[in-house]
């Protein structure tokens, strides 16, 4: 016969099917909720790229398909031609969460040179729950096979946008940018700041 909704539920939470939706959820309220609309006016405070020509005022939130990264963008795997370099912090915006008075939330600011050795600039960071999916695939045998992991991801990255593009106030200050390890991430970023670019109307 067919699953009760209890059941239904338990077998998903064995299944971990579960983990990605909360993941998205967590990410969005701990997080992206507040920083993302303040996003705009905390480049704008900062001097050093006020005045930046082509700086794309987005947060690009980077998607590995494997889930890994080891804490640096700038001479990663990922940037095999050493072409991002980073650039400096913006400046911390102060927030009262948690019962944590004025934790401080400051963002890393990239510089991608182009095919013309034009410097693009853009706020760049991992999507950190991810590392859990990881850790949950390597250091937990059994709890995630690679196969769920991958579609893991997949539930993790559909939940996200739809959670932000829910919100008004985030909508038009992120990009989630998807990309293979294989691949150059200076090549996958300059597309996606080209892009927005003609989208904004630059």
């Amino acid at each position: 016969g067919s699953l009760s909704k209890v059941e239904e539920s338990q077998l998903n939470e064995k299944e971990n099917k579960n983990v990605a939706d909360g993941l998205a959820w967590s990410y969005y309220f701990g997080y992206l909720k507040f920083v993302l609309p303040e996003l705009e006016k905390q480049i704008e405070k900062t001097s050093k790229f006020r005045s930046k020509e082509k700086f794309v005022k987005k947060m690009f939130i980077l998607i590995p398909s494997n889930c890994f990264w080891d804490d640096k963008i700038p001479g990663s795997d990922y940037d095999p031609q050493n072409r991002i370099t980073f650039e400096g912090n913006t400046e911390p915006l102060e927030k009262t969460r948690g019962g944590v008075k004025l934790r401080h939330y400051k963002h890393s600011v990239y510089e991608i040179k182009d095919g013309e050795n034009e410097p693009w600039f853009c706020i760049m960071e991992y999507a950190t729950p991810l590392l859990t999916l990881y850790d949950m695939s390597v250091a937990q045998p059994g709890e995630l096979s690679r196969e769920e992991r991958d579609a893991q991801v997949v539930v993790f990255l559909r939940k996200l946008q739809d959670i932000l593009e829910g919100d008004r106030a985030c909508q038009g200050k992120y990009e989630l940018v998807t990309f293979s390890p294989d691949r150059d991430l200076a090549d996958v970023m300059l597309r996606k700041l080209k892009d927005s670019e003609l989208e904004i109307g630059g």
